[in-house]
């Protein structure tokens, strides 16, 4: 097993998907035959060496048992990367209240909203069943970069399930 500590303080601000792409490429293998070769839709290795899906535990797991690499290392990335995205937030400041009409947050109140622990359901909502005002206020609170991986990665998960319950259909007939 690969110490992790050896490039820790390069890789700890790198996507995730970056330190894959290059376990992959040292090890000469194309990342849709490693795909396939973990029971994955190349697809999903590709949004990930992209930055547009994060690598999740049990994933990080076989990518680590495949690779050879010391246990606990892309949950440990992924979980920096995250950080560092949440660290952009300017902490302690808040959207302008006055831009959300008060039905989007009826439930619980705009006021009341801890902005930094909810960012995802935040944005989730604001872009489904926000104005353009309000979708520009969450921008420019969360950053575009935040906002896009948020979005991206709800997308992609709704993908991925529209394509398992298509797998599973076809299976069962």
């Amino acid at each position: 097993m690969k110490p992790f500590n050896k490039h820790k303080q390069i890789i700890k601000k790198s996507h995730p998907g970056k330190v894959l792409e290059y376990e992959l490429s040292k090890k000469k293998i194309p990342p849709g035959n490693f795909a396939l070769h973990i029971n994955q839709f190349p697809s999903t290795i590709y949004d990930i060496i992209d930055g547009r899906k994060k690598i999740t535990k049990k994933m990080g797991r076989t990518f680590e048992k495949e690779l050879g690499l010391e246990s606990g290392t892309f949950f440990l990335l992924q979980e920096y990367y995250e950080l560092l995205q949440w660290e952009k937030i300017r902490e302690g400041d808040e959207p302008n209240y006055l831009k959300f009409r008060t039905s989007l947050f009826a439930d619980v109140g705009v006021e009341r909203i801890e902005w930094t622990y909810y960012a995802k359901p935040v944005i989730h909502r604001v872009f489904t069943k926000g104005n353009e005002i309000e979708k520009e206020e969450i921008v420019k609170y969360y950053g575009s970069e935040l906002v896009k991986q948020i979005l991206i990665n709800d997308l992609h998960q709704k993908a991925d399930l529209i394509l398992k319950q298509a797998v599973f259909k076809r299976a069962k007939r």
